[in-house]
């Protein structure tokens, strides 16, 4: 998987959402369980900071629980491609 590439794509993402409050697409490498270990690496650790859930489209919505500095992404799960 392609840590650095899909940390930096989803701090991208959140950094456009705070500032155009916004919610902002992306696409993401790898499981639920990955994304939700980088979402808990990028918000330094604060596990209950954000909420991830499933949608019915395939889709994952995930979005900071914080009043202020807040933001919300929508994430496609792709598959690992073979290097």
């Amino acid at each position: 998987m392609r840590l650095t590439g899909n940390r930096q794509r989803l701090r991208s993402a959140i950094d456009r959402s705070r500032s155009h409050n916004e919610i902002v697409a992306l696409e993401f490498e790898g499981q639920l369980f990955d994304l939700q270990l980088e979402l808990h690496r990028t918000e330094d650790g604060y596990v209950d900071l954000f909420e991830v859930v499933e949608e019915n489209d395939g889709t994952i919505d995930a979005w900071s629980v914080a009043v202020e500095d807040g933001w919300r992404i929508n994430v496609t799960l792709t598959q690992q491609e073979d290097e």
